[in-house]
């Protein structure tokens, strides 16, 4: 059994620096951080926070890493992260992107890591309605809906 890994999920605004636009666009983009490290490159890849939600309770293969448009292939990703359960712990094994691994979480770690990223992404878009008049988009648009203001 691999050692209990430590599992942030981090939201944040991000725009690409040469964007020459006079409206510059704003990315609400979710990061996953493992034992202090970014789980890829998330300026490529993008966390599909549905596929995620959906991992909490289930084993099976999920597109949790994808494309900033939400196809997984798009970014050639074609297998997904293969999610088991054991108890009160869910194991990853991530083939793509490389490289390959296999990790442990502890289920309520996991679970508030995925709480704490919806609510901090909700909050992101919540000040940036409010602040400036600029173009905002999610990555990918799959997670609009769950982190959409009421």
């Amino acid at each position: 059994m691999n050692p209990i890994s430590d599992i942030k999920i981090c939201s944040h605004l991000y725009t690409f620096p040469d964007d020459k636009t006079k409206q510059e666009t704003y990315y609400l983009i979710f990061e996953i951080i493992v034992n202090g490290q970014r789980l890829t490159d998330f300026t490529s890849y993008a966390v599909n926070l549905e596929e995620l939600i959906q991992s909490i309770d289930r084993d099976g293969q999920f597109y949790i890493i994808t494309c900033w448009c939400g196809v997984p292939e798009c970014a050639g990703v074609t297998k997904g992260v293969n999610v088991f359960h054991n108890q009160d712990l869910i194991s990853w094994t991530v083939i793509q992107p490389a490289p390959s691994r296999t990790l442990t979480f502890s289920q309520k770690m996991y679970e508030n890591a995925i709480r704490t990223a919806i609510k901090q992404g909700k909050k992101l878009i919540a000040q940036a309605k409010y602040s400036t008049n600029q173009n905002l988009e999610v990555v990918p648009m799959q997670n609009e809906r769950l982190i959409a203001l009421e």
